[in-house]
Order: structure tokens, then C-alpha cells, then sequence
């Protein structure tokens, strides 16, 4: 057992929410790619290394095609490194290695956030985060409680082949 699954809910939800504020405000890369290195760090010593390849299997993909939109529909920048047609409703399609920058930082901050989110379901137990926010409000604890709940069951209903 972990120190994070080892320690009360509210501060395990508590440190994941910090962790997952940081790709939200900040978008240099180097910041998100610190962030993405404490998760790792975090899920190995936690010995989570199946949530991890789940981050990976699905959220780079992900952010693989978000990149890909970004740099297909951004108008941004001035270096073209790919001169498209001319199409008839958007105009010139112009790649350009500004918006394949900035497709690539959105597609940090979505595998950071992925990340962050899978280590909270894993790492935090839902009965005790349930109770802890009972005090505070009901409604909240109960859709907390019931979203990591269905999070783990529509996991394994997507891992059984019909």
C-alpha cells in the first residue's frame, strides 16, 4: 500500500485536484511535462502501473488527434510547413509549425489531466471521500462517490468481449 492510499481521501483528492490545477492554469511545456513525470513517479511508487498504460492506451492517441485538428484548422503562424489546397469554404490549408506547437501543448495538457484523473479514480477511496464530504454537502459527495463508482464499472464492462 501506497502513502497516498494509505492517507485519508480528502487529502489524496485534495493533492490529485492541486496536481490536476497545474495543466489548467499553465501551458508551458516544460511545466507540463514536469507535471506528467510526478504523475509517473506517483503511480510507480503507488504501484499503479496498469492505470498507467490505461493513460497511455487511450490518452495519447487522444492528444494525437487533437494535434493533428489543431494544426489542420489553426490559422495561426507563419511558418507553412505544409502548403494545402484551396478549399472552397475555409480558404488556403496551411499547416503551420506554429499550430503543430500549440496542438502539441494542448495534447500535454490532455494527457497530464488524463493522468491526474485516472490516479484520483485509482488512488482515492470513494466510500471515505463520500463521507468526508457529507458535512459539507450531500449532493456533492454522492455525485464524487458516483462518478469514480461508474468510472471503475464502465472500465471493466469495456475490458469483457461480447
Amino acid at each position: 500500500m501506497s502513502p497516498l492510499h494509505a492517507t485519508r481521501a480528502s487529502v489524496g483528492a485534495a493533492w490529485c485536484l492541486a496536481l490536476a490545477a497545474v495543466p489548467l492554469c499553465c501551458e508551458h511545456p516544460a511545466v507540463l511535462v514536469a507535471v506528467l513525470a510526478v504523475e509517473v513517479v506517483a503511480v510507480r511508487a503507488a504501484g499503479m502501473g496498469a492505470q498507467l498504460r490505461q493513460v497511455v492506451v487511450w490518452g495519447v492517441p487522444f492528444a494525437l488527434v487533437v494535434v493533428v485538428i489543431n494544426a489542420l484548422v489553426s490559422r495561426d503562424g507563419a511558418t507553412v510547413v505544409v502548403r494545402g489546397p484551396s478549399l472552397p469554404w475555409p480558404g488556403q490549408l496551411d499547416i503551420t509549425a506554429e499550430a503543430i506547437a500549440y496542438g502539441g501543448v494542448l495534447g500535454l495538457r490532455i494527457l497530464a489531466i488524463f493522468g491526474t484523473a485516472v490516479f484520483f479514480a485509482a488512488a482515492v477511496d470513494a466510500d471515505e471521500l463520500l463521507r468526508a464530504l457529507r458535512r459539507v454537502s450531500v449532493r456533492s459527495g454522492v455525485t464524487a462517490a458516483l462518478g469514480m463508482r461508474l468510472f471503475g464499472v464502465l472500465r471493466r464492462d469495456a475490458q469483457r468481449r461480447p
